[in-house]
């Protein structure tokens, strides 16, 4: 995966993770596939508007075992956020 598509992948997990009805209370199969989703969405959206192209995933759980490599990175960026407003 590229950094790009990394970006989306941060991306589509934050949307899940605040999405209420998905969130927490869900299994993992189902948050897994709604990130699955959602990052999907964010990646057709970022091809319609940039030429360099990134690629949709069909694998849930290639997907999700990526995003743990990102998780600290991603949590950082989370608690700098909140930290800034």
């Amino acid at each position: 995966m590229t950094l790009l598509e990394d970006i989306e992948l941060a991306k589509a997990f934050v949307a899940t993770s605040e999405d209420s009805i998905v969130g927490s209370n869900q299994k993992s199969t189902d948050f897994k596939a709604k990130m699955l989703s959602n990052y999907n969405v964010l990646v057709a959206k970022h091809n319609k508007n940039y030429t360099k192209q990134c690629v949709q995933r069909n694998n849930k759980n290639s997907l999700y075992a990526r995003f743990k490599h990102l998780s600290r990175l991603t949590l950082k960026m989370l608690g700098i956020e909140e930290t800034m407003g």
